[in-house]
């Protein structure tokens, strides 16, 4: 979006004048505003994959499309467990949110108790709190510990 230079949307409309529909879309930009990235949600049409890694001025819930299977949010202060537990993706990675280890909790729950998430198959969030997530976000629900993976 950087590129763009409030062009937005007319680069938007010249896509989607070529391009009926785009199997994977991927967005990135800083400090842009929310209404041009609404608009390139709105307006392309995404059949499987989004990656939004765009951090907007406003901080404001997106409106993605619900045909999407995988999904990635990078600046994802506005997710909500709500959003969380509504969503319908089979991918679903969540990068710089609010989520705490408690909402964790539920997250994972409800997923294994067939309660949300039917087609949910990978699961990505970052942690608020490592001090106490084993405690609080695997409370009541059945794992095994296994090697640490490296951090880059």
């Amino acid at each position: 979006m950087n590129y763009f230079k409030g062009q937005c949307k007319k680069v938007v409309d010249g896509l989607r004048s070529t391009f009926h529909g785009v199997p994977t879309l991927r967005v990135f930009g800083e400090d842009q505003q929310q209404d041009e990235l609404e608009y390139i949600l709105d307006n392309m049409n995404t059949t499987s994959s989004l990656e939004v890694n765009v951090d907007t001025m406003e901080r404001l819930p997106l409106k993605i499309p619900e045909t999407i299977e995988h999904l990635r949010i990078q600046f994802g202060s506005w997710i909500t467990l709500d959003y969380v537990m509504h969503s319908k993706m089979i991918s679903l990675v969540l990068w710089d949110t609010f989520l705490t280890n408690e909402d964790l909790n539920v997250i994972f729950k409800s997923w294994l108790e067939l309660k949300s998430h039917q087609n949910l198959e990978y699961l990505e969030i970052n942690l608020r709190s490592l001090e106490d997530f084993v405690e609080v976000a695997m409370k009541d629900v059945p794992y095994k510990i296994g090697n640490s993976i490296p951090t880059p």
